[in-house]
C-alpha cells in the first residue's frame, strides 16, 4: 500500500488512463464545530484509496465533501468536472423498510444517465443493472421487497446499484461494516475490478483487509491528515 499522493496502479488494458482528484486546504464544519482543518491529497484514479481514523475523526464528512454533498468552509476539490461520482452511504443511514424491489433500487443507479428524469430505462440500462446484481450474488433477490433482506444483502444491493451509474468516481462509506465474511470479500472483488477498469475508489473503512488491498490511504486524526499512520 503506498501514501495517497503516490503513483497509483495503471488501468486494465484497453481502459483509458485518466488523471485523479486533487483536495486543496479543505477545512470544514459540522453542526457548528470544526471536523476538518485544511486537508490537503491527492486521489488517484485506477486505484482504491481508503480513509481511516477513529470514529469523529472527519472520514464521513471527508467522504461527503468530495461526493458534493457537505460544502467545505474553506478549500475544494479539483477534477471533478466532467466525471459522473456514485455514493453509497452506511447502512444505517438507509431506510430499512424502504417500499421497494431489489431491481427498483439498483435501477436508480441509472436514473442520472437519462435525458429525461422522467424516462424509462431502456434494454440496455435494464442489461446493466441485472450484471450489476449478479456480480453481488443478489440477482436473484431482484423481485423481492428491499426491506425484507438482511442486513448484507440490503449492502451489496446498494453496492451494485453504484456498479449500475458505471461511475468515473465511487464513494463508499464503511460498505463492509458487520458483513460476513462472503459478503465482505465479494464487496472487495467487485471494487478492485473498478479500480482495474479506471475507476476512483475512496472508501471510509475500519477493516484490516481493506486496508492492506488498498492502493493507498488517507488518515484522519481529530479531522487532520496523518501523513504515516502506523
Amino acid at each position: 500500500m503506498r501514501s495517497a499522493t503516490s503513483t497509483p496502479r495503471p488501468p486494465m488494458s484497453g481502459q483509458p488512463v485518466v488523471s485523479g482528484i486533487r483536495l486543496h486546504d479543505v477545512s470544514a464544519e459540522y453542526d457548528g464545530a470544526r471536523v476538518l482543518h485544511g486537508i490537503s491529497v491527492e486521489v488517484g484514479a485506477a486505484a482504491i484509496t481508503v480513509v481511516t481514523g477513529a470514529n469523529g475523526a472527519g472520514k464521513s464528512t471527508l467522504l461527503a465533501v468530495i461526493a458534493g454533498l457537505h460544502r467545505p468552509t474553506s478549500g475544494g476539490v479539483d477534477g471533478l468536472d466532467g466525471r459522473s461520482a456514485a455514493y453509497v452511504p452506511q447502512r444505517s443511514a438507509v431506510p430499512e423498510r424502504f417500499p421497494v424491489t431489489v431491481r427498483d433500487v439498483a435501477s436508480m443507479g441509472r436514473w442520472p444517465t437519462l435525458r429525461r428524469w422522467w424516462g424509462r430505462l431502456g434494454a440496455g440500462d435494464r442489461r446493466i443493472v441485472d450484471e450489476s446484481l449478479a456480480r453481488l450474488d443478489v440477482l436473484h433477490l431482484a423481485g423481492r421487497s428491499f426491506g425484507e433482506l438482511s442486513g448484507g444483502q440490503r449492502q451489496r444491493v446498494l453496492v451494485a446499484q453504484a456498479l449500475a451509474r458505471e461511475a468515473d468516481l465511487l464513494l463508499l462509506d464503511e460498505p463492509t461494516v458487520g458483513l460476513d465474511r462472503a459478503a465482505g470479500l465479494a464487496i472487495r472483488e467487485v471494487l478492485r475490478a473498478e479500480a482495474d477498469r479506471g475507476a476512483m475508489v475512496v472508501e471510509v473503512t475500519h477493516d484490516p483487509v481493506a486496508v492492506a488491498d488498498a492502493d493507498a490511504r488517507v488518515h484522519l486524526e481529530a479531522g487532520c491528515l496523518v501523513e504515516d499512520p502506523r
